[in-house]
């Protein structure tokens, strides 16, 4: 295959602004010449007007006195009248009929009668519209028109002029020319050119991986602000293949921990179903019970896998909320959790009013949020083996808003874990030292769908003196009244 060799940028802005040097400089000498050539022109009609006007009746004069006693006179006149324009070649004298009657040139320029008998002056032109010949009556005092002068001009002297003015012209023109192409290409490589060169020496060493390198900006043109977006689009890319790491980091530590808590409820539940085969049905019931709180974790899991995947797409997993008195809703979700808390030797105590204000959520994601924040608060609870593990949930209420606190009595959470906690796939650096389980995405969850619900949620921790998680929720007004059936819990919850 042959190589197809393109042509630079040098190149092509050479030959264009060559081009239109070229173009320039042919317009403007031509324009120039023309110019040039038409003042010489008219010069040359000035002249001989003015030397015809002047000398064609002292020079009849002449000729009338001395045209009978002799020549001499009237050649003196004449070669005088010839001395003051050199481009005068020959004077003559003719009658009205067109009859010579004095000429220093045998050979004049033929004359017509009717050309010979005007009262206005005739001037004829050559093939370059330079005055060749010029015919001029006498008229007399009397009105008597008997002669005519006849002036032959040698433009000879002009055309020469014109030609040596061309070439001067032509001559400065190639001249300036080259000078502007030359100017020119050194203008397009110091202004143009160099600098491309190094915004691409620049952009190769950011290609090369050096993202922290800046192109300096110079100026404020087009190529400035080219630079400007390289680096730009070098801190995105730099951003971009960090968020990709983290991403990749967060995905070898997902796939460990999903293993993990995909492993440890199967082995769980596994384990459970042998004792089912048992006759004693305490034992049975322990299995059951054992079997329900693994299918309830694994479950839980894929739900908040199944959210997570919702919320990166974009989609509204909050699609409704229903006005919902918050304190049945949380005594419905307790009444689920009070027996994994006691099978892992956990007290529960619960503070909530009988009755209480309504808020707008959604019932199943809801209780999926306060499930992880109640799950972590149970992981964490259980592993202190030093004192009794509690868990105490409390609802209250402000003027605008609903609080749920979950306290437990945990190792707590030191400061610097605190920013990341509710991020995804985050997981303590405590758990090397406790061995917590979890796939770090619960309380990511919980605060994604409290947003969803125009709520928030926070936390207050003490290194071993355990956590406090609050949700906020919003309330809805007192005055306004909602008809619900709040059966629709036990259903919906």
């Amino acid at each position: 295959m042959k190589q197809i060799h393109h042509f630079g940028l040098r190149f092509k802005l050479t030959v264009i602004s060559s081009l239109i040097l070229v173009v320039c400089f042919s317009l403007l000498s031509s324009v120039l010449i023309g110019t040039q050539k038409t003042y010489l022109h008219r010069n040359l009609d000035r002249e001989v007007k003015s030397l015809v006007s002047l000398s064609t009746q002292p020079t009849i004069d002449v000729f009338q006195l001395y045209k009978d006693s002799g020549e001499l006179q009237i050649d003196k006149q004449i070669n005088y009248v010839k001395s003051l324009g050199n481009f005068v070649q020959d004077i003559s004298i003719i009658d009205v009929d067109g009859n010579t009657l004095y000429s220093q040139n045998k050979n004049i320029p033929p004359v017509t009668k009717e050309q010979a008998g005007t009262f206005a002056t005739i001037y004829q032109n050559d093939s370059n519209g330079l005055v060749q010949t010029v015919v001029d009556p006498v008229i007399e005092q009397n009105g008597v028109h008997r002669y005519a002068m006849v002036y032959s001009i040698n433009s000879a002297e002009i055309s020469r002029q014109i030609t040596r003015q061309t070439l001067l012209f032509i001559l400065f023109c190639t001249i300036g020319l080259l000078a502007s192409i030359v100017a020119s290409v050194l203008a397009i490589n110091t202004f143009i050119i160099l600098p491309i060169r190094v915004l691409g020496r620049d952009t190769a060493k950011i290609s090369s991986g050096d993202y922290d390198y800046q192109i300096p900006i110079i100026g404020h043109d087009e190529i400035s602000v080219l630079a400007q977006s390289v680096n730009d689009m070098s801190k995105v890319l730099k951003s971009d293949i960090v968020d990709l790491k983290k991403a990749d980091e967060m995905k070898s530590e997902f796939l460990r921990i999903a293993s993990h808590n995909l492993r440890t409820p199967l082995t769980t539940v596994e384990g459970y179903l042998d004792l089912l085969e048992s006759e004693d049905p305490a034992i049975r019931k322990t299995a059951v019970e054992g079997i329900r709180s693994g299918a309830r974790r694994l479950s839980g899991f894929a739900e908040d896998i199944l959210i997570v995947s919702q919320l990166n797409s974009g989609e509204h997993v909050v699609s409704s909320t229903k006005p919902v008195e918050l304190s049945g809703f949380v005594n419905r979700v307790m009444k689920d959790f009070v027996p994994e808390a006691t099978m892992k030797k956990i007290r529960v105590i619960i503070d909530a009013p009988e009755q209480s204000r309504r808020s707008p959520i959604s019932l199943p994601y809801l209780r999926i949020a306060l499930w992880n924040i109640l799950d972590n608060a149970l992981k964490f609870t259980s592993t202190r083996e030093d004192s009794e593990g509690l868990i105490t949930v409390k609802l209250s209420e402000s003027a605008k808003e609903a609080l749920i606190s979950i306290s437990d009595n945990g190792p707590g959470i030191a400061s610097d874990e605190l920013p990341g906690l509710f991020t995804k796939f985050h997981r303590g650096t405590e758990t090397e030292h406790y061995n917590f389980e979890g796939e770090g995405i619960g309380l990511y969850v919980a605060k994604m769908i409290l947003q969803k619900h125009s709520g928030t949620i926070d936390v207050d921790s003490v290194l071993g003196h355990g956590s406090t998680f609050t949700i906020h929720l919003p309330l809805i007004p007192k005055e306004i009244k909602w008809q619900y059936d709040d059966d629709r819990i036990d259903k919906e919850v």
